[in-house]
């Protein structure tokens, strides 16, 4: 069952808990190919560089019951895509990232984030092709994900 869940375009202002959703995956797995979490101030320019770049960055917010959708619940995932390759080749082509606040996994989240990506890049117009790099192959609920979306 999916959790309940608003997909909305991500701003500022929920960088503290994107950033905390990302130290996870840091701290605990080899996900992000990283060894140390990046603080709030990078993950902001991070953020910056991906949606000044004209991709889509989004976060799935979870309310108690009342269904909004404004802000103001909790950042329970997020996903974005950004350029897969600077080489000229791939340029209509994006990677997708999605991370989910731990407990949030086979809840359908995963899959709304992904999807909502999808249909976001494709009312761009603008890229051809999507791909998942998952650099861990025991990471089985990123794969189930993108094989669920015919990926």
């Amino acid at each position: 069952m999916a959790a309940p869940c608003v997909i909305r375009k991500a701003e500022p202002r929920d960088i503290d808990s994107i950033q905390q959703i990302y130290a996870w995956y840091v701290q605990h797995s080899i996900a992000t190919f990283e060894e140390a979490a990046p603080d709030g101030p990078e993950m902001l320019a991070r953020f910056q560089a991906i949606t000044t770049a004209g991709y889509p960055y989004i976060v799935a917010e979870r309310h108690d019951g009342d269904g909004g959708g404004g802000g103001g619940g909790e950042i329970i995932g997020y996903a974005y895509v950004s350029t897969y390759r600077p080489r000229s080749a791939y340029l209509f082509t994006v990677e997708d990232a999605i991370y989910l606040r731990q407990g949030m996994a086979s809840q359908g989240v995963g899959s709304r984030l992904l999807g909502e990506l999808v249909r976001q890049c494709e009312a761009a117009g603008t890229w051809r092709q999507m791909l998942a790099v998952v650099g861990n192959s025991s990471n089985t609920a990123s794969i189930a994900v993108h094989r669920k979306a015919g990926f």
